[in-house]
């Protein structure tokens, strides 16, 4: 849960928010994504990965890269979601809290970040119901809305640890939580667009970033 790291002076700084935001999770993507398409024969060659790219189907990969974060090798960078997830996880929740912030400005840091959280929490079952997707996010926006919700868990933790640090009993609990998602639902995916699956990630990610924490 990145949100753990949100600070709410960033507020105050949308700019140079966004900018680092871009500078951690963008360009890191597009640099490794890039290299790996343009030495994707390469690889095939010695079996690490399949198919031979043209040069069409490697300029058009490369700029689909640059401009949308998708058409990346498959095999050679299968996890490579998770710094799109994450990008638009991170901004996605900063604007709307940035939105609250300035639409109600009698409310408290806590109430914003609280209220962000719920909002989207609500617009991800909504899209797990309707089988719903966002045109311009690659894979429908379903990962990234469930990492904003993650981002917003964290960032509302940040507001109350001084209140929750030092209780073993949340290490319990969370342990436990942790145990029967493993043992009750072992074969759910996070990229399947399921209220199941939006309760195992949210509340498994929640648990084990406690645990984490916590260690």
């Amino acid at each position: 849960t990145l949100g753990y790291c949100f600070k709410t002076e960033s507020w105050n700084n949308g700019l140079s928010y966004i900018i680092h935001r871009i500078y951690n999770n963008y360009l890191p993507f597009v640099i490794c994504a890039v290299v790996f398409t343009s030495l994707h024969n390469l690889f095939a060659l010695v079996n690490l990965t399949t198919g031979i790219y043209g040069w069409q189907e490697t300029f058009q990969s490369i700029w689909n890269i640059g401009m949308g974060m998708c058409d990346y090798d498959p095999i050679l960078c299968s996890s490579y979601w998770i710094f799109r997830a994450m990008l638009v996880g991170s901004i996605g929740f900063f604007l709307i809290s940035l939105i609250l912030r300035k639409k109600f400005e009698q409310l408290s840091q806590q109430m914003v970040i609280l209220y962000a959280t719920l909002i989207i929490t609500v617009m991800l079952i909504w899209m797990a119901l309707s089988d719903l997707t966002v045109p311009f996010i690659c894979q429908g926006g379903y990962i990234e809305f469930t990492c904003i919700v993650l981002f917003g868990i964290g960032a509302l933790y940040r507001q109350y640890e001084v209140f929750l640090s030092g209780k073993i009993w949340i290490i319990v609990i969370m342990t436990l939580i942790v145990v029967a998602t493993i043992v009750l639902c072992p074969n759910t995916i996070i990229i399947e667009q399921s209220i199941l699956n939006i309760l195992h990630t949210v509340v498994c990610g929640t648990a084990v970033f406690f645990i984490l924490h916590y260690i």
